[in-house]
């Protein structure tokens, strides 16, 4: 076939299906037709179906012409590719002649009997398959944008095949190709642990592997392909059990926690440099939440009072633990603390401090010495 020109305008009712093959057309939903120069288009019940019921006398240049401008030239080309031989093609065209919502035809185009004396094939209405892989393809995007902009890299692992899938970002994550390169397979991963963190992971997904740990929530290090590591929080639950209750699918999602790690450890430096400084100059610090009335003391202020690690001291308490009088020295007070417990006094300069925030707006730390 040279192009529409060439087709027969001419079509003619096919004989009959057997009631059986009707019968399986209809369960499967498809139909079969048929095209030669010498008797035209025919088409069984089922593709008369598919086709949206047309009518008799329908001719085939009017069937073409239902199609879009891109499937009508598909379809022309896969015609003229199987008369020169090329084997049955399956192809997927959109007929735009409903009002309503276009109609998606998976249509088989083959020549049926040599030398291409006619063409035919099968033809099957998807456009509900259609419909619900677009909105699944759509679903699944939003939530590939969604972890994406939360930077939140998602895995899932086919312990009975051994499969695992990881998104995009994971791989990006980790320096690795986003189109999935071979070096994201399990026995690579586990290469890349750091030596210190290797055994507890391995232990922790043993244990969910098996049934014992149903969620797991896992913070490791794992190396780069440059050689530095970073910080992972990976998070992961079955979704499929085998019958003896050991997991035979998981899903998490791994999110890099690098910046949270290097503040954490700014942070626990920070403290330690402050409490070195507290101890060597023998400074206590207490802190009053007016909101509550609670007390915080830390050891150095146990020690100057005379009170015992873990022993209930009340606010009320503190008028008492000093003796009368006393003096000002700048914004410090200067005040004799009466140790109860050695029988002797000793003067304490007490600097006290407000602060406010959001939690808690009237919150006062004192710092004596």
């Amino acid at each position: 076939m040279g192009g529409r020109d060439r087709l027969n305008d001419t079509e003619r009712e096919q004989p009959v299906a057997p009631s059986s093959a009707d019968r399986v057309e209809t369960f499967a939903e498809f139909g079969h037709w048929q095209w030669s120069r010498a008797e035209g288009f025919a088409c069984s019940p089922g593709a008369r179906r598919a086709l949206g019921q047309i009518r008799l006398g329908v001719t085939a240049k009017q069937l073409l012409r239902r199609l879009t401008a891109e499937s009508r030239h598909m379809l022309l080309a896969a015609i003229r590719a199987v008369t020169l031989g090329a084997p049955a093609l399956t192809l997927e065209l959109v007929d735009r002649s409903s009002r309503a919502v276009p109609r998606t035809l998976a249509v088989m185009v083959e020549s049926i009997d040599a030398p291409t004396s006619s063409i035919g094939g099968l033809i099957r209405d998807v456009t509900a398959i259609t419909q619900l892989t677009e909105a699944l393809a759509r679903s699944e995007s939003r939530w590939e944008m969604a972890l994406e902009s939360a930077r939140q890299g998602v895995w899932d692992s086919d312990i009975e095949t051994g499969i695992v899938y990881h998104s995009r970002t994971w791989r990006t994550m980790r320096g690795l190709p986003g189109d999935g390169a071979l070096d994201d397979a399990h026995d690579n991963w586990v290469e890349r642990l750091h030596p210190d963190d290797r055994d507890r992971i391995l232990a922790d997904i043993g244990q969910q592997h098996s049934g014992d740990q149903p969620r797991v929530a896992m913070e490791y290090r794992e190396r780069l392909a440059n050689g530095e590591y970073i910080w992972i929080s990976s998070l992961g639950a079955p979704v499929e059990w085998f019958p003896d209750g050991r997991a035979k699918r998981i899903i998490g999602t791994d999110t890099d926690i690098t910046a949270r790690k290097e503040v954490e450890d700014k942070l626990t430096h920070l403290s330690r440099r402050l409490e070195l400084a507290l101890q060597v100059t023998k400074i206590g610090v207490f802190e009053l939440d007016l909101t509550n009335g609670h007390f915080f003391w830390d050891d150095r202020i146990r020690e100057i009072y005379g009170k015992a690690p873990g022993e209930p001291f009340h606010p009320s308490e503190w008028g008492e633990a000093f003796a009368s009088g006393g003096s000002r020295r700048g914004d410090c007070r200067l005040l004799r603390c009466q140790r109860a417990r050695r029988g002797v006094q000793r003067p304490v300069s007490d600097r006290p401090s407000r602060r406010r925030d959001e939690n808690h707006p009237r919150r006062e730390p004192d710092v004596p010495g």
